[in-house]
């Protein structure tokens, strides 16, 4: 049999047949040119599902019965008890029908508070009414233009739809009748109710939360990556405290970085555009006077400095596996037996863009309290206790 005889035999739309297949309902044998050939008992398979749509049993449901996954009583019980609710909806509106015809004469007649108060009270009692709410084609292209917004993704506006600007969604579309009346869209299932309903609630949801998920992981990495590409950028210094196997290349590569007392934040890694620029100053009178500076080529690495003002005063630079050390003796007798009389200033990342103090070397307890209640960028503006020693850091560009 071919599709044309299925028709007239069925009485149905070729639009129709093919919507059933594809939900594989039917599945037709083949000719060897590989033609559908319908049978007699898929025009019996065909006959039993029209029937049960007419009846307003849904797709899905019908699937499960040709499965064997539903009893047929189950399913007839489920769908008399969703028609009485529809008959008990249609038989209020008949009644209110029936009450507005025989009081209003015309439109402008209608008492709209007496029939809504009516309205209401029949419901509260158990009766039900047709929903006044409408989904309009500008609601549904915002709330989807919003989520692929969300999503990072564009979405163009669905030209049909926006013809009709705030209008209710015409009957002929909101129907489908092209496709024989069997799909729904979104609105008619959410207006219709019941499990339907429910499960669509929850796609939407899952969806919406899926997109809004990707859209903060999206967002999140790419803010991530461009404020790394900025940081990267930013000359800046930050301590470090490196574990066992760390700290013993490092002291591979220079022995005195085993000399740092890392629970003090001794040891520092830079990152600057132009290389460091290392300078030990020294107060008097109220202000500070440099007593030594040295540019360093090297953009990054790590920084630990030993010593104290009593001998000298080692800069120890590692960058590439390869270690520089730089000095300067300062021999100042003012230090000697002075033990622990230093600490560093910058305890998190700071940044090189202007002149920082790393290390201050204070004179006794009163100098200590004085500019350790100050910020390291701000030591240098303020007045101290002469014979302090700050060594301060900063990028060459």
């Amino acid at each position: 049999m071919k599709i044309n005889e299925l028709e007239e035999l069925l009485g149905v739309s070729r639009a129709t047949i093919r919507y059933y297949e594809d939900q594989g309902l039917v599945t037709p044998p083949r000719t060897e040119n590989s033609y559908r050939d319908y049978g007699d008992e898929e025009a019996r398979l065909f006959q039993k599902i029209i029937v049960l749509r007419k009846l307003g049993i849904g797709v899905p449901e019908i699937k499960d019965l040709i499965e064997d996954k539903a009893e047929l009583h189950d399913v007839l019980e489920q769908n008399v008890d969703r028609l009485r609710a529809q008959q008990d909806e249609i038989a209020a509106a008949i009644e209110m029908c029936g009450e507005l015809d025989a009081e209003a004469g015309d439109f402008d007649s209608i008492d709209p508070p007496k029939y809504l108060k009516s309205i209401y009270e029949a419901e509260e009692n158990g009766k039900r009414f047709a929903e006044a709410k409408e989904i309009s084609p500008r609601d549904l292209n915002l709330a989807v233009t919003l989520i692929g917004a969300m999503a990072g993704i564009a979405i163009p506006q669905n030209n049909i739809y926006s013809k009709h600007a705030n209008s209710p969604i015409p009957a002929d579309i909101r129907a489908n009748k092209k496709e024989g009346d069997e799909y729904d869209t979104i609105g008619d299932v959410l207006k219709k109710g019941g499990k339907r309903k429910v499960f669509a609630i929850a796609a939407i949801t899952l969806l919406a939360g899926f997109l809004l998920i990707h859209a903060v992981a999206f967002w999140g990495v790419l803010g991530f990556t461009v404020k790394s590409g900025f940081d990267n950028k930013k000359a800046c210094i930050i301590p470090i405290r490196p574990n066992k196997s760390e700290l013993a290349e490092l002291i591979t590569i220079d022995p005195e970085a085993a000399e740092v007392d890392l629970d003090w934040d001794g040891m520092f890694r830079f990152h600057t555009q132009g290389g460091l620029v290392l300078t030990l100053k020294h107060s008097e009178a109220g202000s500070w006077t440099d007593v030594y500076t040295e540019e360093i080529r090297e953009k990054e690495g790590i920084l630990f400095v030993t010593g104290d003002p009593s001998s000298e005063i080692v800069f120890h630079i590692i960058c590439d596996g390869k270690g520089q050390k730089f000095s300067t003796k300062s021999n100042d007798s003012t230090y000697l037996n002075k033990e622990d009389n230093s600490y560093p200033c910058i305890l998190e990342q700071a940044p090189l863009n202007k002149e920082t103090t790393l290390y201050l070397y204070y004179t006794d307890d009163e100098a200590y309290e004085t500019l350790n209640n100050y910020l390291p960028e701000d030591i240098l503006k303020k007045d101290c206790p002469d014979g302090c020693y700050a060594v301060t850091i900063q990028d060459a560009k």
